[in-house]
């Protein structure tokens, strides 16, 4: 797998936030015992493969105006393994009840994602 390739495979993850494709989550992770995802809010544990696809799904489907910019891209393959490293601006509009209409702002200024080349 190239660099590029890597790159588009975590593309059409957000992608997924604009499209409301959901079937794209389930494509680009790994249905096994052996997955595990870390959780961004509290409780900060790691989640399973169902619960991951559930929240994403709820993530995404609660945000309209959905869009996304990386910049800084850095791909690094360790011989079955890609890292890939990223400034990620995202935003939208939240449309869960208690927060219907809250403009969502949210830079990370480094992004981690570790995937094995096998399963592509």
């Amino acid at each position: 797998m190239s660099e590029k390739e890597v790159i588009e495979v975590i593309e059409s993850f957000f992608d997924t936030g604009k499209t409301k494709n959901f079937s794209t989550l389930r494509d680009i992770q790994l249905n096994d015992s052996i997955f595990s995802s870390f959780s961004d809010v509290p409780p900060y544990d790691l989640k399973d493969y169902s619960t991951t696809i559930i929240l994403e799904e709820l993530r995404f489907s609660s945000i309209s105006d959905y869009n996304y910019e990386m910049k800084n891209t850095k791909v690094t393959i360790l011989e079955n393994t890609a890292i890939l490293t990223c400034e990620l601006n995202q935003k939208g509009i939240l449309e869960l009840f208690c927060f219907l209409g809250l403009k969502l702002f949210c830079f990370l200024g480094l992004f981690l994602i570790g995937f094995s080349l096998q399963s592509f």
